[in-house]
């Protein structure tokens, strides 16, 4: 077979992950036959962590090496090329060259999500004849079709045969840098050809250690002979739950004949489709939610519309109200998108005392409004704000995962790390009337930015009237001293973001005190009404709207603490080249600060008043929920001091003097932590067979986050601020250090603390490059699989149901 040159640049980012990603241990292979469930659960498993009780070729080997090594950059939206690999229905779908993430898009493009495409067969499965069609429809092309002369087949065999150490990553490294960030990606499309010489002067999966025999062979020999798809049996017994009972309890009380039972399971459905839905009888399993024009016991046919709050129609004719049906996933589990919910016996409880239990008359909507304050009108509004409160951390996971998955443009409206507290219902004027005095609910349209000061002005009205002597400490929720949703942590990791349970991760710069009005609007702005293929101004406009939230929760905080203390706080959020902006767009961005006049009933210091709010805060939410920050000694500390909190220990043998070492680098700032990746992963064993994982986070310091295209000008790298969390935080780690606990890890703990420039970091690389000791690991060292291995597996036994697999993309290139 020939191949002709193509122009300069071509990136074969859709299928080249490929060529040296798919690796599997041969100490792992003989795990690919298993039949029964086991007690350990794996990341790299479909359909069931703990083993799917069947046997299958493509499910426990092709799926398994495509799990531990492709999902680690194809596992999302953001997958180059949309080549997502967590499925072989993605895998089959293919590559296609269109950019999801187009930055320049002026009008909104067809949405591309593997839904969006299937065709649903008599059986419940999939129909692959005619969803290969739509896929070719749509431009997608396959990357495992033809043989020897399959373009994945051709790529795993160059890497083999062209070993990392032997290539130059240099044209790779360029590429990285500067196209990676926004996904931009030229890809090899269905009528390309390319020689051999054109594959390795891009190769990928940009500069990872290539593949091992075994491996090599499992994939080459199932292209080889046809890529055929499981069985059908395989397919219907991977699908089917391993409690089916379960399943039609909740159905049933999401199908209930009454209107009462059907606004509500709408209500539900629209605050639950894009998690990863969990049951305690079911371990390792998990669900979606998703209507469909069939009830139980009739096989899911989908209804698939572009947001989940769009009329349900089954081309044949719209249905007033949707069957809502559980659909086991089948899916490899990537992290960046693993947005868990668990639903208990507990929880089923719960939402029928909080909305079927109460007597009040509903009148059905109906569909393409997407105000939810409007849509929802006949549900009790304490009952919603309960809801979203008692569940914050699955909501707010919602807005910073997601289909979004990637993009530092939309994480910029965030600040890198702050606290979130909660309103008390019973305290929140809005809870108790969104309307706040309004004739309609105009003001509280998420996509209404232009009413942000008609809602300003009525929350601030509704708030004086109930609380004429200002807020009290009582108007924060305290999850009733014993819900972790009442103090939440979120971490903004550049292109990503993570949240977490408590204060942890050192004390932020700013809090959010968010009322139910605020939190429902920022959850229908950044999910149900987000379009990930939107055009430029949906793009926008949506962050704008959250950027004029965020300063609403940050305002709303503010207001607990006497009223001289508010705009001073304020200016130090906004400094520097921020103040600009925020001076001649404070109208556009910030608004003003409505407190103005209204008093608080909180008593502070002069001295630190945001740490004594704190304190306070701490108090009436209780330590069990807050927890203990032990790795992040300074955590109620004011963040603008220098130097760290902790002292270095003279020797670093245990446990206990490695966290006081990583309790020495958290809480520095400016050129120690600017060094310093985003998320560096460091793994420490004291060599008795004990393994503990730890995540050194680089909080970045901005001057402003108010202007969508600033954020490089805003970046004030003196501001950085280093913080340590025990486990696996994150999603993109940038560097993977190894630490034997002994004289190399004191002498490395010494090293890392006199960091101060990235010429400090190229030496250090150096001087711990090798195994034998602390080995700082790049991303072409050999023992870069095996200690993403290692991770992996410590993580889903720390967090067995939290954890996904992590994506390398962004990993650091060699210095």
């Amino acid at each position: 077979m020939s191949f002709t040159r193509s122009h300069r640049g071509i990136l074969l980012g859709a299928v080249a992950l490929l060529s040296t990603a798919c690796v599997q241990d041969d100490a792992t292979q003989s795990s690919l036959d298993q039949t029964e469930r086991s007690d350990t659960p794996s990341l790299f498993r479909a359909g069931n962590r703990y083993g799917w009780g069947g046997q299958d070729r493509y499910v426990d080997e092709v799926q398994t090496v495509l799990a531990k090594r492709c999902t680690t950059c194809h596992g999302c939206s953001d997958s180059p090329c949309q080549l997502k690999l967590t499925s072989l229905e993605g895998l089959l779908r293919g590559g296609n060259e269109s950019n999801v993430y187009d930055p320049t898009r002026v009008f909104s493009a067809a949405p591309q999500r593997l839904q969006d495409t299937r065709a649903t067969a008599e059986d419940g499965l999939i129909d692959w004849t005619k969803t290969g069609q739509n896929w070719q429809s749509r431009g997608y092309y396959s990357v495992v079709e033809g043989g020897e002369d399959a373009l994945m087949y051709r790529l795993l065999q160059l890497a083999h045969d062209n070993p990392i150490e032997e290539r130059d990553l240099s044209p790779a490294q360029a590429l990285s840098e500067e196209v990676m960030p926004e996904r931009s990606f030229q890809c090899a499309g269905p009528d390309q050809q390319y020689t051999d010489e054109e594959l390795l002067a891009r190769p990928m999966p940009m500069g990872l250690p290539d593949i091992g025999d075994a491996e090599l062979e499992a994939l080459q020999s199932w292209i080889r002979e046809g890529a055929q798809r499981p069985p059908r049996e395989v397919e219907k017994k991977l699908a089917t739950p391993m409690n089916p009972e379960v399943i039609q309890r909740w159905e049933s009380f999401f199908n209930q004949d009454s209107e009462k039972g059907q606004l509500v399971a709408r209500y539900i459905y629209e605050h639950l489709f894009s998690h990863h839905l969990h049951f305690p009888e079911m371990p390792g399993e998990y669900y979606e939610l998703v209507r469909s024009a069939t009830a139980a016991p009739k096989p899911i046919v989908e209804l698939v519309t572009e947001l989940p709050h769009d009329e349900p129609a089954t081309g044949k004719a719209t249905l007033d109200v949707p069957f809502y049906r559980l659909r086991k996933i089948t899916s490899i589990i990537v992290q960046k998108s693993h947005i868990t919910w668990e639903l208990s016996e507990a929880k089923l409880a719960r939402w029928t005392e909080l909305f079927l239990d109460p007597s009040y008359d509903v009148d059905m909507p109906g569909y393409g409004d997407d105000n939810p304050f409007s849509n929802f009108h006949d549900l009790p509004s304490k009952a919603r704000a309960y809801f979203m409160i008692e569940n914050a951390h699955q909501i707010v996971e919602a807005m910073v995962k997601a289909d979004v998955c990637t993009g530092s443009g939309a994480t910029y409206a965030i600040r890198d790390r702050f606290w979130v507290w909660f309103m008390d219902p019973e305290q929140d004027p809005s809870a108790r009337d969104p309307k706040l005095g309004n004739w309609t609910y105009l003001h509280l349209n998420p996509g209404g930015f232009d009413l942000e000061t008609s809602y300003q002005e009525s929350f601030e009205e509704q708030l004086r009237d109930m609380h004429p002597n200002g807020l009290s400490m009582d108007a924060v929720w305290n999850g009733n001293g014993n819900n972790p949703n009442a103090w939440l942590t979120v971490l903004r990791h550049e292109t990503s973001a993570s949240v977490h349970y408590g204060a942890v991760n050192g004390r932020p710069e700013t809090l959010w005190l968010l009322s139910y009005s605020n939190f429902e609007r920022l959850y229908y702005n950044l999910v149900v009404n987000f379009r990930t293929w939107g055009a430029l101004s949906h793009q926008a406009s949506t962050w704008k709207y959250m950027s004029r939230i965020r300063t609403e929760g940050e305002d709303l905080w503010l207001s607990l603490l006497p009223e001289q203390y508010r705009q001073p706080m304020r200016d130090q959020w906004t400094h520097e080249f921020g103040s600009f902006f925020a001076n001649t767009l404070q109208d556009w961005i910030e608004g003003d600060l409505y407190s103005e006049g209204r008093g608080s009933q909180v008593q502070v210091g002069s001295e630190d008043p945001m740490g004594d709010l704190i304190a306070l805060g701490q108090d009436r939410i209780g330590e069990t929920i807050t927890g203990s920050d032990q790795l992040n000694p300074g955590a109620y500390v004011d963040p603008r001091a220098d130097g760290p909190a902790a002292t270095l220990p003279e020797q670093v043998t245990t446990f206990g003097e490695f966290e006081q070492a990583l309790s020495a680098l958290s809480g520095w700032r400016g050129p120690h932590a600017k060094a310093f990746p985003n998320i560096t992963i460091v793994r420490a064993t004291d060599g008795q067979g004990e393994v503990r994982v730890y995540t050194v986070i680089n909080n970045r310091g901005y001057a402003s986050h108010d202007l969508l295209t600033g954020e490089g000008r805003a970046r004030s790298p003196e501001q950085d601020v280093l913080s340590t969390m025990r486990g696996v935080a994150g999603s993109y780690p940038e560097l993977f250090i190894d630490v034997p606990l002994g004289a190399s890890a004191t002498a490395f703990t010494k090293d890392m603390s006199e960091i101060e420039s990235p010429e400090d970091w190229t030496t250090l690389m150096a001087k711990y490059g090798e195994a034998g000791g602390v080995h700082v690991i790049q991303r072409s060292d050999r023992a870069f699989w095996p200690f993403l291995d290692a991770v992996h597996d410590w993580h889903v036994q720390d967090q067995p149901v939290r954890s996904g697999i992590l994506d390398v993309s962004n990993y650091i290139w060699p210095r």
